[in-house]
């Protein structure tokens, strides 16, 4: 049986939590905040859940997080598809199919449907299925900070990761850096805890350079970089006579062995202050210590270059991560199908 979430449920999805992904040893205090603040206490409102039930409980769920978008110059009130879920013993029996379906019948009921979503490669060919369409592939730059110890988390011979380090720093700085501008004058780039209101003006003046992008305002910024339980962004905002410029958030983060630094969102008034937040960023991570920088973006070329500038490497023949959407039958999709028309960062995803 396919039915709403209701009140009350959370301790059986905590139970499929555990179920689905057991290495992640959950609190169950720790994750209840966490689903709070995620499916709860967004600007943007509560979310939907569809929820598959038998007799032993709850074994699948389909999420709609709400996202206001703007979408030529038109706030649209669309939502991400996130956390879908179904028990493991329950597999291949299509609940993923029948959860979507219902999913998107329902919420097309309410008028204008557009839907965006990150799936992986198992989740993106069930999606194509129903009626989405891809968008792009992710673009992801890296920039390693630290060659040695980048190649030995691949490369676990010392000398020969040592030596692969030595020709690689070489070789990609003569590729990839590039001489960067100096900053605009009466520019100073500070790092804040939170975003006040002058990130609305600048929010005001920057979404009209983008066709689509989520709506970054001082209440959805707070909530996605300052309110998550037990998560600290690192925040840079750049400004001109107390004008906010621009912003970048970024977290450090521990994977395979290696302490990376992950930048989920930039946002700048033109192209000039875009670097200059990203070289305070690239300042940061090194005196942070950490290996690599990590920047996943669908952006217009401006951004891209401005980006690569700084010595990022294009690694996007490895990435497997789409943007995807769904529209109601009938919308006109031109516009949601042309990569070029997207601004969308990690952070714009519900990875923290």
């Amino acid at each position: 049986m396919i039915r709403l979430y209701r009140d009350g449920d959370e301790d059986n999805l905590f139970a499929l939590y555990c179920v689905v992904h057991p290495e992640r040893r959950y609190d169950r205090e720790s994750w209840l905040l966490w689903w709070r603040w995620k499916f709860r206490d967004s600007p943007a409102g509560p979310a939907r859940l569809w929820l598959y039930e038998d007799e032993s409980g709850i074994i699948g769920q389909y999420p709609l997080l709400p996202q206001n978008i703007k979408v030529k110059g038109r706030v649209l009130k669309a939502w991400q598809n996130v956390d879908l879920l179904t028990h493991p013993a329950h597999a291949r029996r299509g609940i993923f199919t029948a959860l979507e379906k219902q999913a998107l019948q329902d919420a097309a009921a309410d008028g204008e449907l557009v839907v965006i979503g990150f799936p992986n490669l198992a989740a993106r060919a069930g999606h194509l299925k129903t009626g989405w369409f891809d968008v792009d592939r992710m673009r992801v730059m890296v920039k390693p900070l630290d060659w040695p110890n980048v190649i030995h988390g691949w490369l676990k011979n010392r000398f020969l990761s040592g030596l692969l380090a030595f020709f690689a720093s070489l070789f990609c700085d003569r590729l990839f850096f590039r001489s960067i501008s100096a900053p605009p004058d009466g520019l100073s780039v500070t790092r804040v805890d939170s975003f006040d209101e002058r990130v609305n003006d600048l929010w005001g003046r920057v979404s009209v350079r983008y066709p689509i992008l989520t709506v970054r305002d001082k209440y959805y910024l707070n909530w996605r970089y300052g309110a998550v339980p037990g998560v600290q962004y690192t925040i840079f905002t750049a400004a001109k006579d107390q004008k906010l410029s621009g912003y970048l958030v970024l977290r450090a983060l521990a994977q395979r062995g290696l302490k990376i630094g992950v930048v989920f969102d930039l946002l700048a008034e033109d192209e000039s202050v875009a670097s200059s937040l990203m070289a305070q960023a690239v300042a940061h991570c090194k005196k942070e210590k950490l290996d690599l920088i990590y920047y996943s973006v669908l952006a217009d070329k401006a951004h891209i270059k401005t980006v690569r500038r700084h010595g990022f490497i294009p690694v996007r023949a490895f990435v497997k991560r789409w943007l995807g959407v769904y529209a109601a039958p009938g919308m006109d999709t031109s516009l949601l199908r042309d990569p070029e028309s997207w601004l969308v960062t990690l952070g714009d995803s519900d990875m923290i």
